[in-house]
């Protein structure tokens, strides 16, 4: 897994002209902000696991490296993604990550915010 977030880290910083995009979407609220921070971290979702509801000051970019994850919507219908895809999270939205398959989940996310923000936030 480290190998895979290093080469997408690294993969970043230039594209070469036959790169093919996984994500491309016009953020209706980009950071803001004096500073903006790169983070890029890598989440496991086990077979069968729920994640809490949450939402975003910032849209995170996420990968899929592995399994089949569903974001649940809290008001709206879920999506479906699966390895090898890439999505926007929007944010202001309440929602969950959930693994309804029999592997773990591997996840990529990256986000661009201000330092000061939180990554995500814990919804009751």
């Amino acid at each position: 897994m480290r190998p895979l977030v290093l080469a997408l880290a690294l993969g970043g910083l230039a594209f070469p002209a036959g790169a093919d995009p996984l994500v491309k979407e016009l953020l209706a609220m980009p950071p803001r902000g004096d500073r903006i921070e790169a983070r890029l971290s890598t989440a496991t979702i086990e077979p069968g696991a729920v994640g809490r509801w949450h939402t975003y000051p910032n849209h995170p970019v996420v990968y899929v490296a592995e399994g089949t994850v569903t974001v649940e919507f809290r008001d709206g219908p879920p999506k479906t993604f699966r390895a090898g895809e890439g999505f926007v999270e929007p944010v202001d939205t309440v929602l969950r990550g959930a693994n309804k398959g029999s592997v773990p989940v591997r996840l990529v996310i990256f986000q661009l915010s201000p330092p000061e923000a939180p990554p995500a936030v814990d919804m009751p």
